[in-house]
Formats: structure tokens, sequence, C-alpha cells
């Protein structure tokens, strides 16, 4: 899928993929951008029979299917950092990106993590707000 500044390829598992701009302003100029790759997703212990009605609540932790997908966003600069973040939103670790021909790119990988589904990607430059 490529849409104005954001294209994604999903590699395995069927998922909904977005980006928001946390500072207001277009994803090729924002400073703080909110990256989701979210693949079927379900409490512990989830009743869903056969027929995909949910018949029951489970309990946290959350489940999610395994998948990957590559990420691409219009940049202006190459000063642009990636970072995983915990479901809370703080900052888990930094992730590897590359910067070619005016694109911001990196992979999600919701296994990629210690046992902890790593879904949520936060992108900071110097150039917008970035804070």
């Amino acid at each position: 899928v490529r849409l104005d500044g954001f294209s994604v390829s999903i590699l395995e598992t069927p998922a909904t993929v977005f980006a928001i701009a946390l500072d207001g302003r277009p994803l090729a100029a924002s400073g703080r951008i909110l990256v989701a790759d979210l693949t079927d997703v379900r409490h512990t212990g989830d009743r869903i029979p056969e027929e995909g009605v949910l018949e029951g609540f489970g309990k946290l932790p959350l489940l999610m299917r395994s998948g990957r997908a590559e990420i691409s966003l219009a940049r202006r600069s190459r000063d642009a950092a990636v970072h995983v973040l915990r479901s809370d939103g703080s900052r888990k670790r930094p992730l590897a990106a590359q910067y070619a021909d005016g694109r911001l790119g990196f992979v999600s990988d919701i296994a990629a993590g210690d046992g902890e589904p790593e879904y949520l990607y936060e992108i900071t430059t110097t150039e917008g707000d970035g804070q």
C-alpha cells in the first residue's frame, strides 16, 4: 500500500499499519510520528468459537500474532531516529532504519522482542518538534 508519503509492504500476516503525526504537521515534515503495526490481537483466554464471534473477554496480557512489515515514510531530512515503544508509550530500544531517496525505511517485526510484542514505533527528528 502506498499513500501520500507513506508506504507499507505487509510481509506475512494480515495487519493494520498506520502512521500519525503527533505534532499536527504533515507526515513528511513532522518531528514526531507514531507508527503502529497491528495483527490479530486478543486477550489471553478470549473465548472465540469457530464462527468468530467473541463470547467472553479474557485478561491481560494481550496476545498478538507474529508479523512483519516494511514501512517507509517520505522525509525531508536524514536526521531521524526510530524507537520501539512499550505498550505504555515509553521507549524500549532504538531500531535500525535506512534513509535513501528521500525516504526513511524500517522493518516492523512483532516477534523481535523478548517475549513482549513490538508493534509501536516512534520516529523523531530534530528538524520538526521531535520532543
